[in-house]
């Protein structure tokens, strides 16, 4: 049987968009597929990163918070020395105040005596007597009777301690252990992305935990959790199953579990693990909708296609005629309008790339002073070691701080203090102009100089004038006990690289004879010399 034209004609059309719309269908479906895997590796790296940016902030703020600590409150150490408990714990009350207010995270301290019982546990004073040398990590510490952090498992969940032994005159006297609670990264992804988070520790460490009852989840225990959904879950999936991402029913409702971030304590053992989790059950039925409306939809079309062809080939015939005569005036118009949607998409290029360069520069440089920060100058400081050492040229550093800027802020307030800081940063900036020096807030009241291409005479010289020029500047001090201005002690360190030396040599001589400055008399700089021989230069007033 011979077809007629406008059979042929719809035959043809209805293949192929038969054929097109099962193409777009399948597209649709393997788009929905890879959007999903493309959210999952996201969320994935997000919460890798997130976990791990937060216990090392954690780490490289205590670390040196613990030291400063030990380091300017010396009548704290004193009083643990000796046994005062109760001097201890006045002296304590505005230290732990201050530290729990700089960071959310801060949960206690706790001295412990070098027979291994607690003087004095700041969340828990009760604990007085107690030994704490069946804690692993504080029986590594006295062990090692070195520097401790890490992930530990404590009776009230997870704790992040860090520890430093206490010497005097070379004995022993017993530690300090610094203990905060990590979940702010737990809050982050929840509020970030909105996926709760479960921490799960196995079992085997249950009996560090005494007189707290937690969920128990196959051979693991769920000690914090930030969301809802957990209640939800009557089981966790294996963790090799939770590879890429995993969907789970549990009675109506489906749950997607992204991968787990593995915990390790400070003996590098894996403790457990973080599992995020969202649910699903909303996405799959919008899924299924999308889906179900694009097969409507392409019925419709091949019904309505096929019901259009049959009774209106020649009117179509005719209206593309029309159409191909106004086809090219309606090109015009889309490419205009194409036009303005390229500008638009370049202004809003350029508006990013601002916006990036604004958050590069934030990250650089310290927000009160206006000065680089740690980071940043870390960064140079590696730059022209590397150029001293290929070109063989000193290169000098100071290390500057204010003296009893605490007893400043305790006189003046910490508004005051800020003020301060900002002068003396900005007095800094005035004095070291050349092209290549640099100035630096190292943290708290500390400043640092690098100096390149300068010489010990050199940096004695620009450093005796700087001392002179911040006591010129004639702050008031009325707590200081060297002057009734704001004074500084500066520690000078100079050096050729050789190839047995590093920039944390350096770094190392000049905290060192600041160390010495201060234990002088302050208002005054040393100079780092090799036989411990030092050369002060003091402002007397």
């Amino acid at each position: 049987m011979k077809l007629g034209i406008r059979a042929k004609i719809i035959v043809l059309v209805i293949m192929a968009l038969v054929i097109l719309c099962a193409g777009f269908v399948s597209l649709l479906v393997h788009e929905q597929a890879d959007r999903h895997k493309e959210l999952i590796q996201q969320v994935d790296r997000f919460i890798h990163n997130s976990s791990e940016r937060e216990l090392s902030r954690i780490h490289n703020i205590y670390h040196s918070r613990l030291d400063g600590f030990i380091k300017t409150n010396p009548s704290i150490v004193d009083s643990f020395i000796c046994g005062d408990r109760q001097n201890l714990y006045q002296q304590l009350q505005v230290k732990l105040a201050t530290l729990q207010k700089e960071n959310s995270d801060f949960f206690s301290i706790t001295f412990i005596r070098k027979d291994g019982t607690v003087l004095l546990r700041t969340a828990r004073y009760a604990m007085y007597g107690d030994s704490a040398l069946d804690i692993p990590f504080v029986a590594r510490a006295f062990a090692l009777k070195q520097p401790q952090y890490g992930l530990t498992v404590a009776r009230w969940g997870l704790a992040y301690r860090l520890t430093r032994p206490i010497f005097k005159n070379n004995r022993f006297e017993g530690i300090i252990v610094f203990v905060l609670r990590p979940l702010s990264g737990l809050n982050l992804i929840y509020d970030s992305l909105g996926v709760d988070t479960g921490v799960l520790i196995k079992k085997s460490y249950q009996k560090r935990i005494k007189g707290v009852s937690y969920p128990t989840y196959g051979d693991y225990l769920l000690m914090e959790e930030k969301g809802t959904l957990f209640k939800e879950i009557s089981e966790f999936p294996d963790k090799q199953e939770v590879a890429q991402g995993l969907i789970k029913a549990y009675g109506k409702e489906e749950y997607l579990f992204y991968s787990p971030v593995e915990l390790k304590n400070f003996n590098n053992e894996v403790i457990g693990y973080i599992q995020p989790v969202s649910r699903h059950t909303l996405q799959q039925q919008k899924h299924r909708l999308v889906l179900k409306q694009a097969l409507t939809a392409a019925f419709v079309l091949a019904c309505a296609t096929f019901i259009v062809l049959y009774f209106g080939i020649g009117y179509l015939l005719k209206r593309l005629d029309r159409l191909n005569n106004t086809l090219e005036s309606r090109v015009k118009e889309r490419t205009e309008e194409l036009n303005l949607v390229n500008q638009e998409l370049k202004k809003e290029i350029r508006e990013r790339e601002s916006v990036q360069q604004e958050l590069e520069r934030l990250s650089r440089y310290d927000g009160l002073t206006e000065l680089i920060n740690r980071r940043y100058f870390d960064e140079l400081l590696d730059i022209e070691w590397r150029d001293a050492c290929r070109h063989q040229h000193w290169v000098t550093v100071l290390m500057i701080d204010v003296d009893y800027f605490k007893i400043y802020n305790d006189c003046y307030g910490h508004l005051q203090g800020d003020e301060c800081l900002a002068r003396l940063a900005q007095l800094f900036k005035n004095k070291f102009k050349r092209a290549r020096d640099v100035v630096a807030r190292y943290g708290g009241e500390e400043f640092v100089c690098l100096l390149p291409m300068t010489n010990p005479a050199e940096a004695q010289g620009m450093a005796d004038a700087l001392l002179g020029v911040v006591r010129g500047s004639g702050m008031e001090h009325c707590g200081s006990k060297c002057s009734g201005v704001i004074t500084v002690s500066i520690g000078v360190s100079s050096m050729i690289p050789d190839a047995y030396q590093t920039a944390d040599h350096l770094i190392s001589q000049a905290d060192d004879a600041l160390y010495r400055a201060k234990q002088k008399g302050r208002n005054q700089l040393q100079i780092y010399q090799r036989k411990d021989e030092y050369s002060p230069r003091r402002v007397k007033g």
